[in-house]
């Protein structure tokens, strides 16, 4: 009787265990999900605290906030991410004024400032690509030689931005090529920007 007595209670005992046991999996699961949702959003508040620093902290802060996981709170992670998106950016101007450059009836001056923009944004986009080389050669023992060299080639980037913008506004375009222009390469000009001002800040 005992032994049954035993065996009654095990197998009560066991039955207990099942039903709490996804119980327990769940608790588990939603402590994890909710120390992961704080963490990134810690990265997050990170990512727009460093953003506010720049001259175009909106843009900034929804270039980057997709990266915050990958930033973490580092900066030089915020800085190299940076740069991607820049990058990114110069390609979209570079692949929007190809398009341009191959439509049928522009007037002389809309192809002129086309072909100078295009030289002006093509300069941009190899010298954010060596940024982007000299970012990741600066974990060595010239670092602060690197570094220099990031903002040295970020600098140039956004002076062929800006020169192209101004031609833009400066001359006789048409609204159609201005408007198309304008659009991308002033979101990159101000990404630039932004680069420039995040690397000040690793600096300091």
């Amino acid at each position: 009787m005992e032994a049954k007595g035993v065996s009654i209670f095990s197998i009560f005992s066991f039955s207990i265990l099942l039903v709490l046991m996804p119980n327990m999996e769940l608790v588990s699961a939603t402590v994890t999900t909710t120390k992961s949702s704080s963490t990134t959003t810690s990265y997050k508040y990170y990512v727009k605290t460093a953003c506010n620093s720049t001259m175009y902290p909106k843009e900034c802060y929804k270039s980057l906030s997709s990266y915050a996981s990958t930033i973490q709170a580092n900066p030089d992670k915020l800085c190299t991410a940076a740069i991607t998106v820049t990058l990114k950016a110069a390609r979209n101007a570079s692949a929007v004024i190809a398009y341009l450059s191959k439509l049928q009836g522009l007037s002389p001056s809309d192809a002129a400032i086309i072909k100078e923009c295009a030289e002006n944004v093509n300069d941009s986009l190899d010298e954010l690509k060596d940024s982007l080389k000299a970012m990741e050669n600066s974990r060595g023992s010239d670092r602060k030689f690197q570094l220099a060299n990031v903002k040295t080639w970020a600098s140039a980037a956004l002076t062929d931005d800006s020169t192209c913008t101004d031609d833009v506004d400066d001359k006789k375009v048409s609204n159609m090529v201005k408007n198309t222009m304008n659009k991308s390469i002033k979101y990159l000009a101000r990404l630039t920007s932004n680069l420039l001002a995040l690397m000040n800040s690793l600096d300091s």
